[in-house]
């Protein structure tokens, strides 16, 4: 009986010492594989930095075209861009000459990152170029076209101070050849015909030319016009 119970508290303590080494292999398991994540964390914070790319010339509103240069200081580094307001990533355009942003009236934004092996992206570079040509206001017609039952009188004006308006009535286009503008014309004289206009003034690009087309009653038996 006493030889049965030795051997039963052997048993119990052999137990007891190999949960306690799996206790400590998993431990260190643990220890080993959190190490192991903190260390590759660190390796990644640890990373250089691409530099943020520039625009040369940097955004805003230009009289003429511009072609934009996009530029990092990190050497080797390539960089990507987008034009149509998205991210961009190294799955977008990859810059290789200078971006022409070109028109009247032309708005343009442009983002970029740059990226090199061995190191972090950069931070998203983004601004926007708008092109608005010097050139003469688009002229106005008042009252605007339309179906009129009483007399008007249509004026033709131009913003652009000391411009000089042409206009023709016959469909085609103006210039500096046809009737020069000088006071409103009756609509009588435009029914049924189409108006077009436009500004010139030295310095200036032209206008745009501006069109309208007005309609007016026929006139009865002894009515005169006003």
């Amino acid at each position: 009986m006493l030889k049965f119970i030795l051997i039963l508290i052997i048993i119990l303590i052999n137990c007891k010492f190999e949960n306690k080494k799996s206790f400590l292999v998993f431990d260190l398991l643990t220890s080993e594989s959190t190490n192991q994540g903190l260390q590759q964390e660190t390796i990644n914070l640890s990373l250089e930095v691409v530099a943020t790319p520039t625009f040369s010339p940097p955004g805003g509103n230009y009289s003429d075209d511009q072609n934009v240069v996009i530029h990092t200081t990190t050497v080797n580094a390539s960089i990507y861009y987008t034009t149509y307001g998205t991210e961009p990533t190294p799955s977008s355009n990859l810059y290789s000459s200078p971006i022409s942003i070109a028109g009247d009236g032309t708005s343009i934004t442009i983002k970029a990152i740059a990226v090199q092996s061995g190191m972090q992206n950069s931070n998203i570079a983004s601004d926007t170029w708008t092109i608005q040509y010097n050139k003469v206001a688009t002229p106005v017609f008042s009252p605007s076209q339309g179906y009129y039952t009483s007399p008007q009188t249509i004026t033709i004006t131009t913003s652009t101070t000391g411009a000089s308006i042409y206009y023709t009535t016959d469909g085609s286009n103006p210039n500096i050849s046809s009737m020069l503008y000088s006071s409103g014309i009756p609509i009588w004289h435009l029914a049924g015909k189409i108006l077009k206009a436009f500004g010139v003034k030295t310095g200036l690009l032209d206008s745009n030319i501006a069109t309208a087309v007005y309609s007016y009653p026929p006139l009865k038996t002894n009515q005169t016009n006003c």
